[in-house]
This record gives C-alpha cells, sequence and structure tokens, in this order.
C-alpha cells in the first residue's frame, strides 16, 4: 500500500500508466514484426512463437499493475479480467518451451515439450472452465510448476551452449533475465517485497537477446549467401569451360541452368576443323602426362585467338578440333592464319627445346548446321549435326595428304567479301561418300611465310592448268607440267601428289566414269 496525498498519488499512477503504455506498445510492436518476419520465412517456427509471446505479455500487461484493461474496455467483468491475468501467465511455459524447441530442437526433446504443454493446458482449462475462487487456488502449484520449467529451459540452453549452437548465450541471458523478473514478481505478488511487476522488463531483455540472434543469424545467412553465390560463381565458371556462351546466345538462352535436353538451333555458320598432323607419332616418344601436356599447352594459345574472333571451339578430338563462326567465314579464316603463326613460334620452342617440330592443317567450309544438346537425364552435351561438319572434317583431313596449312571449300570462298586477299589456288575436287555434292577444294598460303607465297603464287596458273590436264584425263601432259612445277618448288606436295598419280592413271588407266573428283569415305 502507498500512502500519500492525492497529487502524489495521481501523479505516480499516471507515472505508471505511461510506462505501461509505453511496454504495451513495445509489445504490440514486437509481436508484429515477428509475424511479419514469419509470414516472410514461415521456415522460421521460431519467429512465430516469440510473436504469440509478446502478444499474450501485451495482455498480463493491461490485466496487472495499473490494469489499463479497465481504461481501455471499461466496464470488463471481473471474472473475465481475472481468467485474462491467469492465462496470460499460465500460457507462458508451454509458448516459451516452443520457442526453445523451435531453435534447439535436439537439446529440448519432443517428449518434455509436450509434457510442458499438456501440464499448462490442464492448468488453463481449469481457469477457463471454473470460477475464480476454484482457479485462483492453482497458482502455488504453477508456481513450482513455472520453476521447473525454467529448470529444464536452463538445462536446454547449457546443453545447447556446451554443443556450440548459434544464439544459445544470448537466449541464456535473456532467460535469465526472465527467471529474475518473474522470482521478483513472485515475492511482489505474494507482499515479501514492495515493488512493482518486473516480467514485462524480464521479456524486454529476452527481447534484445532474440534481437542479437535474429541479427546474427541473419547475419551468418547472408554470409552464406555470399559464399553460395561465390561458389556459384565459380559453378558457373565451370560450366562455362564446357557450355561456351556463343552456345547460350544461338540457343537463345540466359544462363547455362536454362539449357535443357533437346534444345536446338539451325544456323547457318563457318566451320574450322585443325588437327595436328605429327601428333601421332611424336606422342609415342612421349609419356601420357607429357602428351596432356603438349595438348593443352597448344590448344592454351589457339582458343583465345578463335575466341577473339568471334568463334568458340565446340569440341575436341585428341589432337584435333572442330571451331563455329558466324557465317561470314574471314574470321575463321583469320584464325587458321593466325593459327599458323602461333605454329611457327611453338615449333621455334621446341627446337629449342630439342623436340621435334609440329605441324597442323585446318580445313574451313560454311554450311548450315543444326545445333543443340543431346544425351539423357543424367548427362548431356552440346553437339552439332550436319553435312557441314563433315564436310570440314575431311578436308581438314585432306590437308594431310596435301601437306597443306589451310584448306577451304569454294562455299566458303563465295562467302568472302573481299577474296582477292587472299592467296589461293584450287587443288582438289571433292565427293563425300553417300553425298551428292561435289565440292571445290582451295589451298590458302596467308599462313605461311612470304617467299613461300610468292613460291606458290608464281606457279598458280601452271598447277591449275595442270589439274585442268588431269580432270581431261591428258595424264602425260599433266606429268610434264607437274614436273616443271616442282622443279620451281620442291616443296609443293600438292603438284608431287597429282604427279604421282599422273603417272599412275597413265599405267593403269581409270575408269570410263572417272571425274576426276577425289571421293572421300565417312
Amino acid at each position: 500500500m502507498i500512502l500519500g496525498n492525492e497529487d502524489q498519488i495521481i501523479r505516480l499512477r499516471e507515472k505508471r500508466m505511461t510506462v505501461d503504455v509505453f511496454l504495451l506498445g513495445f509489445l504490440i510492436a514486437m509481436a508484429l514484426y515477428h509475424f511479419t518476419l514469419y509470414f516472410l520465412r514461415k521456415k522460421d517456427a521460431a519467429l512465430l512463437y516469440f510473436g504469440v509471446l509478446c502478444f499474450v505479455f501485451c495482455f498480463r500487461e493491461i490485466s496487472t499493475e495499473q490494469n489499463l484493461i479497465q481504461v481501455i474496455f471499461p466496464g470488463v467483468p471481473y471474472l473475465v479480467h481475472m481468467r485474462i491475468v491467469y492465462l496470460s501467465f499460465y500460457l507462458i511455459p508451454p509458448i516459451t518451451s516452443a520457442f526453445l524447441r523451435a531453435l534447439f530442437p535436439e537439446e529440448l526433446k519432443k517428449e518434455i515439450h509436450y509434457i510442458v504443454v499438456f501440464i499448462a493446458a490442464i492448468f488453463s482449462l481449469i481457469v477457463v472452465s471454473q470460477d475464480s475462487v476454484f482457479f485462483t487456488g492453482t497458482i502455488e502449484y504453477y508456481y513450482v510448476f513455472t520453476f521447473l520449467c525454467f529448470a529444464v529451459g536452463f538445462y536446454v540452453l547449457a546443453l545447447a551452449l556446451i554443443r556450440k549452437k548459434t544464439g544459445a548465450i544470448a537466449i541464456l541471458i535473456g532467460i535469465f533475465a526472465v527467471f529474475l523478473a518473474y522470482s521478483q514478481d513472485i515475492f511482489y505478488n505474494k507482499r515479501i517485497i514492495p515493488t512493482f511487476i518486473l516480467a514485462p522488463f524480464g521479456l524486454i531483455a529476452l527481447i534484445f537477446s532474440e534481437a542479437y540472434l535474429l541479427a546474427k543469424r541473419y547475419s551468418m545467412a547472408f554470409n552464406a549467401v555470399e559464399d553460395v553465390s561465390e561458389s556459384l560463381k565459380k559453378v558457373n565458371s565451370s560450366y562455362r569451360l564446357f557450355v561456351p556462351k556463343e552456345l547460350l546466345r544461338i540457343l537463345n538462352k540466359h544462363d547455362v541452368l536454362d539449357i535443357k535436353l533437346g534444345d536446338i538451333a539451325e544456323e547457318e555458320m563457318s566451320l574450322l576443323y585443325n588437327e595436328v598432323r605429327t601428333f601421332s607419332d611424336s606422342s609415342e616418344k612421349m609419356t601420357g602426362k607429357e602428351n596432356f601436356k603438349f595438348i593443352n599447352s597448344f590448344l592454351g594459345r589457339v582458343g583465345p585467338v578463335i575466341r577473339e574472333r568471334d568463334g568458340f571451339i565446340d569440341k575436341y578430338f585428341g589432337e584435333a578440333f572442330l571451331a563455329l563462326f558466324p557465317p561470314e567465314p574471314e574470321k575463321a579464316l583469320e584464325s587458321a592464319v593466325e593459327i599458323q603463326r602461333i605454329l611457327r613460334e611453338f615449333n621455334r620452342e621446341r627446337i629449342a627445346n630439342g623436340k621435334d617440330p609440329i605441324r597442323s592443317g585446318s580445313g574451313i567450309h560454311t554450311g548450315p548446321i543444326l545445333l543443340g544438346t543431346i544425351g539423357e537425364a543424367e548427362r548431356m552435351e552440346s553437339t552439332v549435326i550436319s553435312s557441314s561438319v563433315n564436310v570440314a572434317s575431311k578436308i581438314g583431313q585432306l590437308s594431310r595428304m596435301y601437306e597443306s596449312s589451310l584448306l577451304i571449300t569454294d562455299s566458303t570462298l563465295f562467302r568472302l567479301t573481299n577474296s582477292s586477299e587472299y592467296f589461293y589456288r584450287v587443288v582438289d575436287r571433292i565427293q563425300i561418300r553417300d553425298q551428292r555434292s561435289v565440292y571445290t577444294v582451295l589451298e590458302v598460303f596467308n599462313g605461311l611465310p612470304e617467299n613461300l607465297i610468292d613460291c606458290y603464287m608464281n606457279t598458280r596458273e601452271e598447277f591449275e592448268r595442270g589439274i585442268l590436264l588431269f580432270r581431261e584425263k591428258h595424264f602425260e601432259e599433266a606429268c610434264v607440267v607437274f614436273n616443271r612445277i616442282l622443279e620451281k618448288n620442291r616443296a609443293d606436295q600438292a603438284a608431287r601428289v597429282y604427279l604421282e598419280k599422273s603417272v599412275h592413271n597413265c599405267r593403269f588407266g581409270v575408269p570410263e566414269n572417272w571425274q576426276g573428283v577425289t571421293l572421300l569415305g565417312d
């Protein structure tokens, strides 16, 4: 009981009501805040239980001390008022247990949680169903039950602390503050100490502890998202090693994750097939590790050249690869020419290290292709399906026979905007087995040293006249022409091949339907 004059009592009451209103507003805000967080992240049940706990404390705040409920809802029956007082107390242990269970499910076993809920439900049912004379007599027993719940809570938090669970310290401090406040309130309600209700302040301490835990969890989640994002970037970068960005553009996909099995696109493209000629012979002298080192060293220099010219490597075939370019073949030819320059530098290094030089040949063809994904649910890859691929690979392989650095088809030549910039000559006419189309193959010399280019271009007209004689079955005259070319340029392997063919045909003849077309198998 507080004694004083009327003004003092009124000021004290107003002061305490101000504190109660502040606490009520704070608790309502916290309840709504946690409800909002829960609806944004429904997997985190602890947010819901803590919001409910704040909401229950709101009812306790308006029904005790200054009895704001009588101000907010004048004329509330005494029995209803008392039931709110007791229920707002009896519901706190099971809700707190649910909160701790959501945070530390391994430490707080569900059986213990269910026991707490069951006992609290019995006491709450008594409050709802019995008169005030009866249910007010249960408070002493519930005090004992509440202290037992605190003991269980401290055990759970101590276990979580030992196991280094996130937020264990913060929640332990908050729960301890609530314990001190409730212990004080019990003594206050028994008129042992002349203070006032401190439970809401204990809850505020718990709220700050939970807020710290929430901030820490979100910080950890944010850091985890950053780590996952960084890891995802690395994964995507790794995927791009297997799925070029140009493929995404052709398939009209924004990301590698958008690619699905069966995606397909039809394009007109220039295809460059390149193979290292003397690799097979050299590889027999190398170990497996040296083979891989050699291939990767060469391709490591070639890859950037192709990408810089809007192309990308679609497939690797050991010592060979297939690259795709836009339909305008200039980029593909520039890449093939640059590969020859790189090869000369590469060979200088090999010779300086006492190793054999390497030669390579490229074949370029321009035509329609189907580019898409094939495979099955567990594994898929991109592939090109088209006769154009076969043509490019065959003339690339044909460069081995003629020891040419670069061969192209007439389809590619006709797509050049300025063919006069290139040094070339007709070298063959080919037909792929089981295909009707016949392609004229041309040898391009732009990747060679200038003195060699001059040698080949000085005999170009004579060489092409020799080929015409060869096709018209004038093999003896053709022999004379190719012999004369070889006298001027001993490095002309194509002239040597035609000379040998002409000699052979002079001796053994050719079929009646022979047209001078080289038939290449699959």
